[in-house]
């Protein structure tokens, strides 16, 4: 994990890659979904989400959604689903590379 003191933004890693991003002061969660677009569609189709942009982040990477407390076990599924798509993702490039 790594912490921008200055915007208040904690940036979380899996295997040196950034997948989520938690924006403290204005209390949104941003998710990696480069090469995980289908995740975030299929979040879509389940549950109408409202994401949005980060004037921080590249806006072509990175989609986040504002917390609030009706929606926790909704943002703690997301987490898990993008951060096991991410080690997914990551060990099939693994594999390519090294075969």
């Amino acid at each position: 994990m790594n912490i921008i003191a200055d915007l208040d933004m904690s940036i979380f890693y899996f295997k040196k890659r950034p997948f989520i991003v938690m924006d403290l002061s204005n209390e949104k969660i941003y998710f990696n979904d480069s090469g995980l677009e289908w995740l975030r569609s299929e979040k879509q189709m389940e549950q109408p989400v409202q994401w949005t942009r980060s004037k921080y982040l590249p806006s072509k990477n990175w989609v986040g959604l504002a917390v609030n407390n009706e929606r926790n076990d909704f943002i703690i599924q997301l987490i898990d689903e993008f951060y096991l798509a991410t080690c997914d993702m990551l060990l099939i490039a693994d594999k390519r590379n090294a075969g």
